[in-house]
């Protein structure tokens, strides 16, 4: 499925060498539906935003900018034991003209590493790399960011999100890159704001992407209300309008104690991050 959109948007990330283990993937889930349209990312002109309805992944492309944007994806409980490895395919976005997208090559020659904005391990039940490896799931990334303290905790959020599988069950997150000029090539930080449906709670993450990012990110911790403020963009994460508008300016205790609905829609919140 492929939706023009024209609006206001900036967003997200991942990247991964030879992984294997038991990983989580991601299993097409009833209750939750990525691709639902009440996931609004406020998207500017020029925004493509394509659906792949068998992984259940949800993805934003800016073609004008030759950027990825964001993504919205299902993590569940289901797990699986393969082998999952950069195959280096990388295919074009579905409907849009190779003039409206970089080439990975593009990158590699300006001497970034690429990234991808979801991990494949995440959201690919069929193994099918060349297709996770998608033009709009890549972004660049320096080779100093990836290969320091960055790469590490990359990592760590990806095993976090399995973690949080494991303890509540199928949840949605939606990421995204900021970049803190619309002409910097390579993104400034990623968010990460993990939604379970069930509970209408809520975990956002506010990441700086450096090579000497602290290891801790429970640190980074913040509000849906704070990336808005910090990104520019008016995030609409598929919540009933009344339990969104609440748990927005809230900021989750920790990565056990998500943030919940309380009637108290006007708190005032600082954005200390």
């Amino acid at each position: 499925m492929l939706i023009h959109i024209t609006q206001m948007g900036t967003s997200v990330m991942t990247y991964f060498k030879l992984i294997m283990l038991g990983l989580l993937s991601l299993p097409a889930h009833a209750s939750i539906n990525a691709c639902d349209e009440k996931v609004n990312m406020g998207v500017n002109e020029g925004e493509i935003v394509t659906c792949d309805e068998t992984r259940n992944v949800l993805f934003g492309y800016n073609s004008i900018q030759k950027k990825a944007s964001w993504a919205s994806y299902v993590v569940g409980g289901h797990r699986t034991k393969q082998f999952i490895r950069n195959m280096g395919f990388y295919s074009a976005i579905e409907g849009i003209s190779s003039q409206e997208q970089a080439s990975p090559r593009e990158y590699f020659n300006k001497g970034y590493d690429l990234a991808y904005l979801v991990a494949p391990y995440l959201t690919d039940n069929n193994i099918s790399v060349a297709q996770s490896n998608s033009m709009n799931n890549i972004f660049p990334i320096d080779s100093s960011d990836w290969r320091g303290q960055f790469g590490d905790v990359f990592w760590k959020m990806n095993q976090q999100e399995i973690t949080f599988a494991q303890n509540k069950g199928a949840y949605r997150v939606i990421t995204g890159l900021h970049y803190s000029k619309s002409t910097q090539v390579k993104p400034s930080h990623i968010y990460k704001i993990y939604i379970h449906p069930e509970f209408h709670t809520t975990l956002s993450l506010f990441v700086p992407i450096s090579s000497s990012v602290s290891d801790d990110i429970s640190q980074y911790i913040t509000s849906i209300d704070c990336i808005e403020e910090k990104t520019n963009l008016n995030l609409h994460i598929g919540l009933p309008p009344s339990i969104e508008s609440d748990v927005e300016n809230k900021q989750a205790r920790n990565f056990n104690v998500w943030s919940v609905k309380d009637g108290l829609i006007n708190e005032d919140k600082s954005c200390a991050i």
